[in-house]
């Protein structure tokens, strides 16, 4: 006779223990960026700024908006890992595209719970996208080749405060992280996990 199916775990159950592994996982924390691979194109738009013309200028522009696109999505996950941390054990999972375009992202990012220089991180992402839309949807307008260099210079301007802020943020995230992580009262105690129904899952 073939031995009885196990029960499936609780939805609720499998959540609360996947995300303590991964709180306990450091390379499965949020905002996980290829440092080298960023710092050389944040290295590579500086230099496009400096060389100038029409054709630096724009890669500069774009490199720019590709970075900061990414940051924005690294401290969308840092915000969320948070919550699920705070309010563990209750589910907490946004329902969000898997791609956000990146007025989309800023959005999600404004509504999401406060984090240090939200703010001025919002304000300057905002900035940097004021600049490259009507370049790149203005350039074959009469005369729009002729400010690229200095709106290229005006976007590293702005990006480089939003860079330093933004990565200030997302350590500090990090920082939090860890905190949970040696805290030896969390996860508390008096957590309760639920079952479908409502009903507390006996553990």
């Amino acid at each position: 006779m073939a031995p009885p199916l196990a029960a499936a775990p609780a939805p609720m159950k499998e959540y609360a223990d996947s995300t303590l592994m991964r709180l306990h996982d450091r390379s499965k924390w949020p905002g996980s960026i290829d440092q080298a691979t960023f710092d050389e194109l944040q290295a590579s738009a500086a230099a496009s700024v400096k060389t100038g013309g029409v054709q630096a200028s724009l890669a500069a522009i774009l490199l720019m908006h590709q970075l900061a696109e990414e940051m924005i999505f690294s401290l969308l996950h840092d915000a969320v890992f948070y919550m699920q941390l705070k309010l563990y054990p209750l589910p907490y999972k946004p329902d969000r595209p898997k791609r956000l375009m990146f007025g989309q992202a800023l959005k999600e990012l404004e509504s999401t719970v406060w984090f240090q220089h939200k703010k001025y991180i919002c304000e300057k992402a905002k900035l940097l996208n004021e600049i490259r839309i009507p370049v790149v949807h203005g350039l074959t307008k009469p005369g729009a080749i002729h400010g690229v260099e200095d709106k290229a210079r005006k976007a590293w301007e702005i990006y480089s405060g939003f860079a330093w802020l933004a990565f200030e943020a997302h350590v500090v995230f990090h920082s939090h992280f860890a905190d949970f992580q040696r805290d030896g009262s969390w996860p508390p105690t008096d957590a309760v996990i639920l079952k479908e129904d409502g009903s507390v899952l006996e553990q």
